[in-house]
């Protein structure tokens, strides 16, 4: 019935929470850092969930196999890489075009492994049609001088936007996570006030236009 009519119920997503499924066990070996950001950020998403009346489940599954597409160049991403960076080789272009193509990586995995579409949604739709800054900026200040032009369009995921509640919260819960494990010294008053500030370049920028969900 499941797969006639399109949709996942709880129990066919639970047996994807098993720790022992193919991607989160690559995840484990190949892109630890990755696979520790995916479980913490499904515990933010699950308890968001539980908090306004959204499906746990749903959140917590789709949190879980979100950054697989990560696996494609594990190494190019900071939680994986404790040393020098991969980016300080690259031109700004390049590196954005390895950031931007882990959502591109993971629907592909996604569909050799025939995970249910709504993971597919969050693989998708997490990171919306939102601006890789740092690779931005710095593709703006080497080109001073020049007369290259930096196009910002360049350097934005190609979306589409979030809309399902459960997704929306991965990709505010995603956003949060990384930021505050680079926060030198945190403190919750500077949690806090870097969330906030998340949230108020979400709604500036409109990647949450299309959310299902209220103030």
């Amino acid at each position: 019935y499941e797969g006639v009519f399109k949709v996942s119920t709880n129990m066919s997503l639970l047996l994807l929470c098993d720790y022992n499924h193919p991607l989160l066990k690559r995840l484990q070996l190949e892109a630890p850092g990755t696979y520790h950001h995916s479980l913490m950020v499904s515990t933010l998403a699950e308890h968001a969930a539980q908090d306004i009346g959204a499906n746990q489940i749903k959140a917590r599954v789709c949190a879980l196999f979100h950054d697989i597409g990560k696996l494609a160049k594990p190494e190019y991403f900071t939680e994986n890489n404790q040393g020098e960076s991969k980016h300080d080789e690259l031109h700004p272009r390049m590196s954005s075009l390895v950031i931007l193509n882990h959502v591109k990586e993971g629907v592909d995995l996604a569909l050799k492994y025939k995970l249910r579409r709504i993971i597919r949604d969050a693989i998708e739709q997490h990171h919306g049609t939102d601006l890789v800054f740092y690779f931005y900026k710095r593709a703006i200040e080497e080109s001073k001088g020049s007369d290259t032009t930096v196009e910002e369009q360049e350097y934005r995921y190609p979306g589409p936007r979030p809309r399902e509640k459960e997704v929306v919260l991965v990709s505010l819960a995603d956003s949060c996570e990384a930021a505050t494990r680079a926060l030198q010294k945190p403190t919750p008053a500077k949690i806090e006030s870097l969330i906030w500030e998340i949230f108020r370049k979400r709604i500036r920028d409109g990647q949450l236009n299309d959310a299902d969900l209220t103030f």
